[in-house]
């Protein structure tokens, strides 16, 4: 069974991606330099497929799997770096695993 990505959506510095099984995750443009220098209107020009996301303008492929691999390795990398805010430890560089409210509803592309 494969996972597919139902929504890609954009903010200046993270991708989100919503997966059909209702997992989400945000990874950083910078790991994906065509797409940090791309346009909106590129970015948001995805074709969604059962394996992954194209944009054919900017000749751009991602897989899935691949994204999902590159999140999950980066978290078990980083899972010890954690730094203060207030009376809460928080992360400072795991990737997102499910978006927060303030980036629902922009820049995105949602499949059909």
């Amino acid at each position: 069974m494969t996972i597919s990505a139902t929504e890609v959506r954009f903010d200046d510095d993270f991708m989100w991606v919503y997966l059909q099984d209702g997992r989400a995750f945000g990874l950083p443009l910078t790991w994906f330099p065509s797409l940090k220098k791309a346009s909106d209107r590129d970015r948001e020009n995805v074709q969604l497929s059962p394996f992954g996301l194209h944009w054919e303008s900017l000749d751009e492929d991602l897989s899935v799997a691949g994204l999902l691999s590159q999140a999950r390795s980066f978290w078990r990398k980083h899972r010890g770096a954690t730094k203060r805010r207030g009376n809460r430890r928080i992360s400072a560089k795991m990737p997102v695993l499910h978006a927060p409210s303030q980036y629902r509803g922009i820049n995105r592309k949602s499949a059909a």
